[in-house]
Order: structure tokens, then sequence, then C-alpha cells
């Protein structure tokens, strides 16, 4: 599948309000690419376990789950969102923080050739600002928005503290997150590099 990308929607279920980022991401991505590439979209920044649920098997990162991941837990390393999308898992799951239990919807929308002078990953699509982390998941973060808005809510100044005088539930930093996903272009394009002739012993 070299060549080619998945346009992907990662959308947050429960939420309020719609909350949803549109990626494109090379075929040749793994799951463990994925995970990635929806902590940047999200905001988030990997500090909990997580895990994909295709066809009620278990995908995730079988060394970090260690003794608190399932059993049943398969390696997110080997399944390519190409041959996803050519064999018709076009709707599968996807949990982060069994805590919060940040739950996404993950729709692979269409796999076709790459763009020439496009850097993959990138942002295709959204909706909504980004929730943080460890404020109760869904449920939680709908709270303090709740409270954000009202002066008179107990958990007003609790949600100043969290959000900033400025936040918008409705506003989505575009740059933040184009930012987020050039780094994991970056990596992966020096690591394809050889060294010359000259450096190897």
């Amino acid at each position: 599948m070299k060549g080619f990308v998945v346009r992907i929607t990662i959308a947050l279920i429960d939420a309020h309000a719609p909350i949803w980022r549109r990626v494109i991401v090379p075929a040749t991505f793994t799951l463990a690419d994925l995970h990635t590439v929806i902590q940047a979209a999200m905001g988030w920044y990997g500090y909990h376990l997580h895990h994909f649920t295709i066809s009620d098997t278990l995908f995730g990162d079988r060394e970090a789950a260690g003794e608190f991941g399932d059993k049943e837990l398969q390696s997110e390393r080997d399944i390519k969102m190409g041959l996803l999308a050519r064999e018709g898992e076009r709707l599968f799951s996807y949990v982060y923080d069994y805590g919060d239990n940040w739950t996404c919807a993950i729709i692979l929308e269409a796999l076709y050739p790459a763009l020439q002078g496009i850097p993959y990953p990138c942002l295709d699509g959204s909706e909504g600002a980004s929730p943080p982390e460890d404020v109760g998941g869904v449920w939680g973060y709908d709270e303090l928005v709740a409270a954000f808005a009202d002066p008179k809510h107990d958990q007003h100044e609790e949600a100043i503290e969290q959000f900033g005088n400025d936040f918008d539930p409705e506003i989505f930093d575009n740059d933040a997150v184009a930012e987020a996903l050039a780094t994991i272009v970056k990596p992966r394009a020096r690591s394809r590099k050889r060294p010359a002739p000259s450096a190897r012993h």
C-alpha cells in the first residue's frame, strides 16, 4: 500500500457537543501510528493506556499495558491502515485512559493515492475544542464547560483555572494540531535514511 493514504474520522463518543477530527494518514501507518495521530489530533499526551477494538479483538501496546492489559490484547504494531480499509474494516473503536474512558469511533472513509507535496499525516477537518486530560472523561468535561459558562456555578473558578479565560468549546486550534502532526512525519522520514558508505563499519 505504499503511495496510498487513508482518510479517517475520529469522533469522540457521548460528548454533549460534537468533537471530531478528520485526518489523512499514509496507508502504511499501523494502529500504533494511528494512536500517535489520535493523541496529536485530540491534544492529548499519551500518559495513559489505550486499546482499539476491531471485530471484538483488542489491539494495543502490550508492553505498556503489562499486567493491566487484557490477556487477549494483540499487538497494534502489525495492523496497517491500508489493509484494514481494503479488507472492509471501516468502523472500529479506540479507548484512551481507563479511568476517564475517552472513547472514539474510528471511521476509515477512503483509500486513495497520495498527492504530491502533501505532508502526511495531515488534518482535513475538525469540530469542537480539544478536551483536556484528567477531567473525568466526557461527563467531567461537559460539567466543566457548563461551569465555565456560569459565574454562579460552584466549579466556575476551577473551570477557568483548567481552561483559561479565553476558552471557547467551539473553537479548535488547527495550528497546534498541524504542528503536532508535523512532528510525527519528521522522525519517520529520518528513520528511512541510510548512512553514507563512509559511515558504515
